[in-house]
């Protein structure tokens, strides 16, 4: 009977009924001996299948836990994929900012400083003078326009870029997970595309004025 209060329990079975009887001495002890055998057998069985269980739960488990991690590792490089994208975005801007937006605000002040010495010299058609000032306009002209021509190349440039760094934001967030986010995301940068894009025609538009107003002015300074 020890044996049941023992670690080892389930390893152990009582005496067989004959045994038990014979030792017991009592006729009827047997039925007792057969059935604590049949329990110990029976809780034997129910201890390997929860050992079998309880393995087959830590392997779910660690499986899960797998996933998990890697799932979450994958939402972490998505965000980190992002703070990168957002970060090039933004000195995309500032270079743009700086190479379109700044060139576009001077070229455009030299054409109104441009269009008013061109309008004084209207008014004030004296040969020498005019002479001198034409050669200089023409002169300054020729600075604008190659300014202009560089400007166009980096709104060019700048939309390129910003096409690529969608595409690869996108497909390195995936479909799924970075559809919405990246069209939000570059939807100021087309924006500001598309007003710099009004900016510069405007700007193009003052530049063919101001060679218009040089143009008709040119043979009335070179009348006799």
């Amino acid at each position: 009977m020890s044996g049941l209060l023992g670690d080892a329990w389930f390893g152990e079975r009582y005496l067989t009924p004959e045994e038990f009887e014979d030792a017991n001495g009592t006729i009827g002890s047997a039925n007792i001996a057969r059935n604590a055998n049949e329990f110990i057998d029976k809780a034997e069985e129910h201890r390997k299948k929860l050992a079998k269980t309880i393995n087959l739960l830590d392997k779910d488990m660690a499986n899960f836990e797998k996933k998990l991690y890697s799932s979450l590792s994958t939402e972490l490089n998505k965000v980190a994929n992002l703070k990168t994208a957002v970060a090039e975005i933004d000195k995309l801007v500032q270079d743009y900012r700086t190479n379109v937006f700044d060139e576009i605000v001077k070229n455009a002040q030299i054409l109104m400083g441009l269009d008013t010495e061109l309008m004084h010299l209207s008014e004030n058609t004296v040969r020498a003078r005019a002479d001198t000032a034409l050669t200089k306009i023409e002169a300054i002209l020729g600075i604008v326009n190659a300014s202009i021509t560089s400007i166009e190349t980096e709104i060019t440039s700048f939309k390129t870029k910003m096409t690529t760094l969608k595409s690869t934001t996108l497909k390195t967030l995936g479909e799924d997970f970075g559809r919405d986010l990246v069209s939000k995301l570059f939807l100021d940068s087309n924006r500001i595309t598309d007003e710099l894009d009004d900016h510069f025609k405007l700007l193009n538009i003052s530049r063919v004025d101001i060679e218009k107003h040089m143009n008709l002015l040119k043979p009335i300074m070179e009348r006799p």
